[in-house]
């Protein structure tokens, strides 16, 4: 799994990813993007580990 994808942990986590399809392409290219100019992930996520 890449660093851009989300990834549902449970079944209504799952179905709520599909059903705002927050993989899709275009959302991926922006996150994409957004990495690219320091934006992504942002830097008040709880969940990224420290460098």
């Amino acid at each position: 799994m890449d660093s851009l994808s989300i990834l549902g942990l449970t079944d209504i986590g799952r179905a709520t990813i599909a059903a705002l399809t927050l993989n899709q392409t275009r959302v991926i290219n922006i996150r994409e993007a957004d990495k690219a100019i320091g934006r992504h992930p942002p830097s008040t996520d709880p969940i990224q580990a420290p460098n």
